[in-house]
């Protein structure tokens, strides 16, 4: 479909009552080659950490979630750079646990950095943003010797994290959607479903579900 012709998550979310936000590492590509940064247009509020005198990295996004206000029934998307090449790029070098020398302890370096940046996001969305439910989902997988790329046909590049945290507000006030979720925890998951997921997840029931 036409971009314009379609019906995002971001399009359901405004519809269904939600301040939409979205905060991102990945601004660097022009609006007229990257989907994901037209989409972003369509939020109601965006913004990307504004570095110049270092690398940036995704830990410079955890300030920007001070900028949303915890009023507003937020739909907050947090787009990261996460563990794309080249890897030692994408971690402080402080934050070095294992052997930055091989492709394999850089790959996990930047595992160990993500799985902390998701803990800051979860710890200041319940203190300060009256979290509701946090999907985290990676768009791909990484061969560590060879990236990632269509031409590139390793179970690696496929194969993807995800995980879904509903609050025991949510679970409560949900039921339903609490016990689908658990019920399928160990189902195949490819990414493509988070449209209906998140959909089901916000309550918003459109003729594009």
């Amino acid at each position: 479909k036409d971009f314009s012709d379609s019906i995002s998550i971001v399009d359901i979310a405004k519809k269904a009552g939600y301040y939409t936000c979205w905060l991102t590492n990945q601004n660097g590509v022009s609006k007229h080659d990257a989907p994901m940064t037209l989409l972003m247009n369509t939020t109601d509020y965006h913004d990307s950490p504004k570095i110049d005198t270092r690398l940036q990295y995704d830990g410079d996004l955890l300030p920007l979630l001070s900028k949303i206000s915890p009023a507003n029934n937020n739909l907050i998307v947090v787009h990261l750079m996460g563990s794309h090449t080249l890897y030692q790029t994408r971690y402080p070098a402080d934050k070095t646990v294992f052997d930055p020398s091989t492709p394999e302890g850089n790959y996990a370096n930047t595992i160990l950095y993500t799985d902390e940046i998701l803990a800051s996001i979860f710890n200041y969305a319940k203190e300060h943003l009256n979290l509701q439910v946090m999907i985290y989902v990676s768009d791909h997988g990484d061969n560590v010797y060879h990236g990632h790329h269509p031409n590139i046909k390793t179970f690696d590049n496929v194969r993807i994290p995800m995980f879904v945290y509903l609050s025991p507000e949510y679970q409560h006030n949900y039921p339903s959607q609490s016990h689908i979720l658990s019920s399928r925890q160990d189902e195949y998951f490819t990414n493509d479903m988070m449209y209906n997921t998140v959909s089901g997840i916000l309550n918003a029931q459109s003729n594009h579900y």
